[in-house]
């Protein structure tokens, strides 16, 4: 059984709502032309769960024709998107559902990037793609990937400049299926 954080955020349409507000604050209208495909009234429900689970704020509101326009971003004191605990009790078919999301969302990503690059390049674009195979022990795993976080991190707190553009990575850890002769 999922935790109740899981079902709110491995969610396609609030993954992606979630997305929408990285780095930025939209109105309702700029997250429905983010979401054409998402019809607006279930956006609203949506918007109303993330803002109930402390994932979204209001930014700031306005009145446009007399109506209230809202303006969201992602919250500053937001809990963590996911903990350890939230995967806990997860059968094969839930953690398939939940790695086979977040794996579509990187494709998601990816697909914007092609739709707003008219001539996509791998080596101008810095495009990567890899996948490495490495023994460790649980510690050894935990400290490594502690480090990878730490790094990306940081990374991530760097401001917009001149030079700089966006730059996403997505990292799945899972272990590999051992060869028995790999215990020489």
């Amino acid at each position: 059984m999922p935790s109740q954080a899981l079902a709110l955020i491995v969610h396609p349409v609030r993954l992606r709502i979630l997305q929408a507000l990285v780095r930025r604050e939209r109105t309702t209208h700029q997250i429905a032309d983010a979401l054409p495909d998402v019809p607006v009234s279930s956006l609203y429900r949506h918007l109303r769960l993330l803002l109930e689970g402390g994932y979204i704020e209001i930014a700031s509101t306005r009145s446009v024709n007399g109506i209230e326009e809202k303006t969201y971003q992602l919250s500053d004191s937001k809990p963590a998107l996911l903990a350890d605990q939230d995967f806990e009790g997860l059968d094969k078919a839930g953690l398939q559902q939940v790695f086979s999301l977040l794996t579509g969302m990187i494709l998601t990503s990816f697909h914007a990037y092609l739709d707003a690059t008219p001539d996509p390049d791998w080596k101008r674009d810095r495009l990567s793609c890899a996948e490495f195979t490495f023994f460790a022990t649980p510690d050894e795993y935990d400290a490594l990937w502690t480090q990878v976080w730490d790094l990306l991190q940081s990374a991530e707190t760097r401001p917009a400049a001149a030079g700089r553009v966006p730059r996403k990575i997505a990292i799945a850890g899972y272990p590999g299926v051992s060869d028995p002769s790999d215990s020489n």
